[in-house]
């Protein structure tokens, strides 16, 4: 599961010290995620995660293929770091 993680060399490798910038530009995006997802959790009285948030904003029709996409996120992921 370790190796995953051995692919950050080869991308400094490749980009050299652009991928600092790289990495800034993911801390961002993590930033406004986090921001996003304390807007929601501010403005819907039940605790949850996406499958909440679009199922009170959107229906359960969209609600349904967003807990369908975690799911399977999840597993990729589980399947990756194995």
């Amino acid at each position: 599961g370790a190796g995953i993680f051995v692919l950050v060399g080869l991308g400094a490798k490749i980009a050299g010290p652009a991928i600092a910038i790289s990495f800034l530009g993911c801390g961002m995006a993590c930033i406004l995620t986090s921001l996003a997802y304390s807007e929601f959790a501010s403005l819907i009285p039940a605790s949850g995660s996406a499958f909440t948030y679009t199922y009170v904003a959107f229906g359960e029709c969209l609600a349904f293929c967003v807990g369908w996409f975690l799911i399977l996120g999840y597993g990729f992921t589980a399947s990756v770091t194995a």
